[in-house]
């Protein structure tokens, strides 16, 4: 991306990332508004409604739990497979234990001094008095000037190419006020004024709207008219974000599609079905409980697919196009968290009521199904207890994956087993529970029976209640020998693992 793209993305994502929105209409009543009013709310709510998100989630900073998963995201502090004695870990390429491991940050979630930042931002670039266009009792106008937006190249003149691509695009944001306090930011793009995007910034809820129908217009103004072949011919759908501060230590966060989603070009489509909310979260800073609700709707996305395939006979590389094609059903679950006990309870986790897919030229390579025959869901709590965290399911965990990676066209690298089994990972028997202790990949089946296979290979491993799972690998091992042993071609996946005593 060239500087002068890049900069109009940064301020397509600080506009956006500054509310969120519902509205955009063209009705000039509402509440009286200037310049001076509608910055001093775009500041105070923007910064208000933060300040309230980070006392509801605060209490998250002291969970081993979410700072558990937190690092887990981050990435592992250390290189080693276990820690060893004196806490090191082992260095990637030697295998030596380096004394001083670089420990990756807590989980912060204050957000001020971002939320400080970017008012800055909005006051001195977007919302400056040198971007007003016209102003009335009720509405103000701005209209976003190169000679404000942009800053200097690399010489440090002004950046002639930021100034000429924003006059040419003739931004404008549209401010009203549909209550005293309240903000309502409508995007115009081109001379047409598209308004592919609509702001709110209320005193308690900060939300962004996108229309696909008007960015596609706002694109197709910005382009002269003239037909890209890289852009979708074909957009539609309804997307809202927003952040709701429910009282001073209690906010919600909710993605929604309002209506379904559709965008597809030359070769490749993608849809999305509606559901309000598609995601929700609700933190409680007071009682300590955070709850998060997914209800994704049928998800289908088709792209080109292409390989460089090798001709023993001609020793020429040709190219081969396909088609990929995606489809998950949906993803539904439920998540409860309680800081207190630092433990989370995890309800009607599903892929949807059929099997999910993914396809190549019309042949299908995987099929995912979990808890196919228990109501394709399963629930799950998680404890956290010093170094140890304690899954439990209810009724099972039953993921069936069916391979058959016949109909790539560069396959011949893949074992035997990739070209038609099933992988199968069951969870099941009585009160099903597995115990991990800090960053051991080893851990224990507590009860129930976990159990492993590639169905037509007959490569299977199972855990027993009481018995734990382990890798050749769970211990940092220096090779000094010239050349490693190659495993066999046809080895099975679960051939390194041992089911046996438990050791932690």
């Amino acid at each position: 991306m060239n500087s002068m793209n890049l900069k109009l993305a940064l301020m397509g994502l600080a506009i956006t990332a500054s509310a969120a929105a519902c509205g955009g209409d063209d009705k000039g009543d509402g509440e009286s508004i200037n310049a001076v009013t509608a910055r001093q709310a775009l500041t105070g709510n923007t910064e208000g409604v933060a300040a309230k998100v980070s006392s509801a989630i605060i209490f998250l900073e002291s969970s081993d739990l979410a700072n558990r998963g937190f690092h887990l995201g981050m990435g592992s502090a250390t290189d080693c497979a276990v820690a060893l004695p004196d806490g090191s870990g082992a260095d990637f390429d030697s295998g030596a234990c380096s004394p001083d491991p670089v420990e990756p940050a807590d989980l912060q979630v204050d957000l001020s001094e971002p939320a400080a930042d970017l008012t800055q931002y909005l006051e001195e670039k977007i919302f400056a008095d040198a971007n007003i266009e016209t102003s009335s009792d009720t509405q103000v106008t701005f209209l976003l000037r190169g000679s404000v937006v942009c800053g200097l190249d690399f010489d440090g003149a002004p950046d002639q190419s930021c100034i000429d691509q924003v006059d040419s695009a003739q931004i404008r944001l549209k401010v009203t006020s549909p209550a005293a306090g309240d903000v309502d930011v409508a995007v115009l793009i081109g001379a047409q004024k598209h308004n592919p995007l609509s702001i709110e910034v209320h005193q308690s809820l900060i939300a962004a709207e996108i229309d696909l129908g008007g960015l596609k217009g706002a694109i197709s103004e910005l382009s002269g008219g003239e037909a890209d072949p890289s852009l979708p011919t074909t957009m539609k759908g309804r997307i809202r974000g927003e952040v709701e501060a429910l009282g001073a230590n209690k906010a919600r966060a909710a993605i929604s599609v309002l209506t379904p989603i559709e965008v597809a070009g030359g070769d490749y489509a993608l849809s999305l079905g509606a559901s309000s909310p598609a995601l929700e979260v609700t933190a409680d800073g007071t009682a300590k409980t955070l709850k998060a609700l997914t209800n994704l709707g049928a998800l289908r996305a088709t792209v080109p697919y292409s390989t460089e395939t090798y001709d023993d006979v001609t020793g020429d590389y040709s190219e081969v196009s396909q088609v990929l094609d995606v489809a998950i059903a949906g993803l539904t679950a439920q998540f409860d968290f309680t800081g207190a006990t630092d433990a989370l309870a995890l309800t009607g986790l599903g892929l949807g009521d059929s099997t999910s897919t993914i396809k190549i030229d019309g042949a299908q390579i995987l099929g995912i199904d979990l808890n196919a025959d228990a109501g394709r869901k399963f629930s799950a709590s998680i404890a956290s207890a010093g170094d140890v965290t304690t899954i439990i399911v209810d009724p099972k965990f039953d993921l069936s994956m069916a391979m058959d990676f016949s109909s790539l066209t560069n396959n011949q690298d893949m074992p035997a087993r990739a070209m038609a089994d099933v992988l199968s990972v069951v969870l099941d028997g009585a009160t099903p529970t597995l115990k991990f202790t800090g960053e051991n990949s080893t851990f224990e089946v507590v009860s129930g029976n976990l159990e492993m296979s590639l169905k037509n290979a007959g490569d299977s491993i199972t855990v027993a209640a009481g018995q734990c799972l382990s890798t050749e690998s769970d211990a940092p091992v220096i090779d000094s020998s010239p050349e490693p042993t190659p495993e066999p071609v046809n080895e099975g996946p679960f051939a390194s693992m041992i089911a046996g005593e438990c050791a932690i």
